[in-house]
């Protein structure tokens, strides 16, 4: 887990990310695990192991986890110069995953990496990324293989060889992460709108 703070005060920011290792043909999370990562049951730095399964009796396991220490949104990172090769079995693996976050209502959406490898004009001028019809069709592609809308795809360049900061690097990845807090906005007036659903229907059953 990732505390993200202020640059100027160092207070943290009202957002915590979380990173799990990647999706395999054999190897990576599994959808049985991702369950009590997305019910926030997992503690923190707790290092899977295929070989033992985690379980509620596993140590530092969260028996009743706060709300914010459920998961809000994923995120899944796509290689975008690898796109047309991504295995069958990876792309199955994703599907199953993909239905147990449906069934939470967790949403979903897609970083495509690397775009300056796939597109000359993007790498020439990063600006050019929504003109792009390259990068139009790559995002299509992921849209299509996700089963998720193209407003979910979202392209980013990685620092790289950068030793400083690029503005127009900069400000992709914050429009980025702008998107994926609107994401997680919309999970969460899900929930209080469940909570307040619940209310009701304890209201009526009292009167």
């Amino acid at each position: 887990m990732y505390q993200v703070r202020d640059g100027t005060s160092g207070k943290p920011l009202n957002f915590k990310l979380h990173d799990t290792r990647g999706i395999e043909k054999d190897q990576g999370i599994d959808s049985h695990e991702l369950c009590f990562l997305l019910d926030g049951h997992i503690p923190d730095r707790y290092q899977f192991n295929p070989l033992v399964p985690i379980s509620t009796d596993t140590k530092g396991f969260v028996a009743d986890p706060h709300l914010s220490e459920k998961i809000h949104c994923v995120v899944f990172v796509f290689d975008g110069s690898t796109v047309d090769v991504i295995p069958e079995k990876v792309i199955e693996r994703i599907k199953t995953i993909q239905g147990r976050m449906i069934k939470r209502g967790v949403p979903q959406v897609v970083l495509l990496t690397k775009i300056d490898k796939v597109c000359e004009a993007t790498n020439e001028n990063l600006s050019m990324v929504f003109y792009s019809t390259v990068i139009q069709a790559l995002v299509d592609k992921v849209s299509q293989i996700m089963g998720l809308p193209r407003s979910h795809i979202l392209p980013v360049k990685n620092y790289e060889a950068e030793i400083e900061l690029d503005n127009n690097v900069s400000i992709l990845a914050l429009l980025t992460l702008h998107q994926m807090l609107h994401f997680s906005d919309d999970y969460m007036y899900n929930y209080l709108d469940q909570i307040e659903e619940s209310r009701l229907r304890t209201l009526k059953i009292w009167e």
